[in-house]
């Protein structure tokens, strides 16, 4: 009696082989057939599931994207001091950074291409927007100390993380909690009044 696979498992190793090909490789330097021998499967079975690769790479980027937002969201301490949520959303960063950094870097690297659909950039936008809803809060509260705008501040705020994840990738930092923990508090402080 023949083996019957679970098709699910297949779509599971073509979005595991993409997430690690198109971060490797790029989503250009990534054909379908280098995909498919990575995912242990026919390139056929690929069009079973995705129409090309510009459909493919939007289900993985929205995926991943959103399980960044549910990490930021992930015992999100709503009646806590801003300083206290500020902690809280700076440490969800740095915990889906060590469970998923092929994730990150992914993510890092496509949120700005061209083939990004608009349920892809919505995802972007929604999990942005849970970070500017907590700065937009702390700045009513008078706890933030800016004119800028929430996703000036978002954009100030993530970047320093993604920068010292550079750093750390060039091994010119090490991302320990303690290192995490002291920055958080120092960016802070840039922040508060």
């Amino acid at each position: 009696m023949p083996v019957v696979r679970d098709p699910e498992d297949k779509k599971e190793r073509i979005l595991t082989s993409a997430l690690r090909l198109f971060t490797e490789k790029g989503f250009e330097g990534t054909p379908i057939p280098d995909l498919a021998k990575d995912a242990g499967i026919g390139a056929g079975t690929i069009y079973r599931y995705y129409k090309n690769k510009e459909e493919l790479v939007n289900e993985l980027y929205r995926f991943w994207k959103n399980k960044l937002r549910e990490t930021l969201a992930e015992n999100y301490p709503e009646k806590a001091k801003s300083k206290d949520l500020f902690v809280h959303l700076w440490k969800a960063l740095a915990t889906f950074y060590h469970r998923y950094p092929e994730a990150f870097e992914f993510l890092e690297l496509h949120y700005h291409s061209p083939y990004l659909d608009q349920a892809s950039k919505k995802a972007t936008s929604q999990t942005m927007e849970f970070i500017c809803t907590f700065l937009e809060q702390a700045k009513a509260k008078g706890d933030i100390r800016s004119d800028l705008g929430s996703m000036e501040l978002v954009s100030l705020c993530y970047g320093s993380f993604v920068g010292m994840v550079k750093m750390a990738k060039g091994g010119y930092i090490r991302l320990t909690s303690e290192t995490l923990h002291a920055s958080g508090l120092t960016l802070w402080k840039a922040l508060a009044k």
